[in-house]
């Protein structure tokens, strides 16, 4: 279904997002006081309360996964006691234009692409073919002696980066249209890769999703959306019990059952052409690997 005149700038910008993973993961006062600095940040205040119990770093780990500018904004925060202290990297002025430039961006990745009436799965499942084509890959920022910027906020503002840029990218897409989601990464069995994609939650089950296998395949499929932790261990060779889920250290491959394998019939279209759906069933049409038109259906009732 096509993007309208009417609705195409349905979304507006949630300053700030909703994580139960990460609720979960670590508390509800982590959450709370991630909420307390981004409150203090949206005034440009210096100082925020910190809960109690609530080491600064803890909540660190996570800040840059649920406001991308957080890494480029801010220039350090410090903890005394119940209190942290934000040390910016510009004036207020400047830190101002940046998050309103934000803001316009991340409406763009989801106008761009998606209808307000769309099921939540086919959005998800928009955006995530829309950053396969829309990014490029930064092979140069892979280099030993690199100091170039990999985060999710130059994959948002820039379309360009690696898998740590894109991952915690689309899982930030994802909960600003209320999709609980969240980077995740792992080894390969051998020890000598390093990757990163998304975990997200559909229809009340986690699926894992990779917009960097995606998009240096092309983009033109969703060979590796909806995959199960069996797939994903497959495609790449990532042992599911080093899966770092959230990349915080604290939820592994085998703490979640990943098993819906819904998607695996999309594994079959070798190029997406169109996407439409019906009271029950999110439909894919596109060429098979015999360049003939195929339709598969996946419900998200």
């Amino acid at each position: 279904m096509a993007v309208t005149e009417s609705n195409k700038d349905w979304f507006v910008f949630r300053t700030v997002v909703e994580s139960p993973f990460y609720e979960k993961a670590y508390s509800e006062a982590h959450m709370q006081t991630f909420r307390n600095m981004m409150d203090a940040f949206l005034s440009y205040k210096n100082e925020f309360d910190i809960a109690e119990g609530v080491e600064w770093w803890e909540v660190g780990e996570f800040s840059t996964y649920l406001f991308p500018p957080f890494g480029v904004l801010v220039q350090d925060v410090t903890q005394k006691g119940s209190k942290g202290y934000i040390v910016y990297q510009n004036d207020e002025e400047t830190t101002g234009k940046q998050i309103q430039e934000f803001e316009k961006k991340v409406e763009w990745w989801i106008n761009s692409c998606t209808e307000q009436d769309d099921p939540d799965m086919l959005k998800a499942m928009k955006i995530y073919q829309k950053m396969s084509k829309e990014l490029t890959y930064d092979y140069e920022a892979l280099a030993e002696d690199s100091v170039k910027d990999v985060s999710p906020y130059r994959a948002l503002m820039e379309s360009s980066g690696i898998c740590q840029s894109f991952a915690p990218a689309y899982s930030y897409l994802l909960m600003q249209i209320g999709i609980d989601a969240c980077p995740a990464g792992g080894l390969s069995s051998d020890n000598s890769t390093a990757h990163e994609w998304t975990l997200l939650k559909l229809c009340d089950k986690w699926f894992f999703a990779d917009v960097t296998f995606e998009n240096t395949d092309g983009g033109n499929r969703l060979f590796y959306f909806g995959m199960t932790a069996k797939r994903r261990s497959e495609e790449g060779d990532y042992p599911i019990k080093v899966m770092n889920l959230g990349e915080c250290n604290r939820v592994w491959g085998n703490d979640m059952k990943i098993n819906d394998d819904r998607f695996d019939c999309l594994t079959e279209i070798y190029e997406v052409r169109k996407f439409s759906y019906d009271s029950e069933n999110i439909i894919v049409d596109g060429l098979d690997l015999n360049n003939q038109m195929m339709s598969v259906k996946i419900k998200y009732r």
